[in-house]
């Protein structure tokens, strides 16, 4: 899970190895688009990236329980229209540099931090938090090979 310093280190060294002309093994964004969408995930996560909130299937504990903690994520998935960066989404090192910040900021905030409710699964556990921060990040990093 992301509270754990080991994967936030593993996560952080594969975000190094990423390149701006990756191409996604599926999905839409580009790699400058999904490094963005991750760095806005964790500042949604952390309540400074405001994501209208969703009511759906997803809120239903057995259903979030295995979304989050059984299944792997889906490819192509949809997601909240205000974590869709644009094409053009900024300098590729610039947002690097920001997705690589808010790890850190994540891991020094901890399991005990204060988080904002999950627009489209509600109030989690801190242990699902965590578990939900490493997949999301690790599904996209896969979506482009790192």
């Amino acid at each position: 899970m992301i509270w754990d310093p080991a994967v936030r280190s593993s996560l952080a060294s594969r975000i190094e190895r990423l390149r701006p002309d990756a191409k996604p093994r599926w999905g839409k964004m580009n790699a400058n688009q999904m490094v963005l969408h991750c760095a806005q995930g964790i500042e949604m996560m952390m309540g400074t990236y405001p994501v209208k909130r969703r009511s759906g299937p997803l809120r239903f504990p057995p259903l979030r329980y295995l979304i989050i903690h059984v299944f792997p994520f889906p490819k192509s998935a949809p997601t909240a229209p205000e974590l869709i960066p644009p094409v053009d989404a900024g300098d590729f090192s610039a947002n690097v540099a920001r997705l690589q910040k808010r790890i850190v900021e994540l891991g020094e905030r901890g399991p005990s931090g204060t988080y904002a409710e999950h627009p489209a699964f509600g109030r989690l556990s801190p242990d699902t938090l965590g578990v939900l921060g490493e997949k999301h990040l690790d599904h996209h990093l896969k979506q482009f090979g790192v």
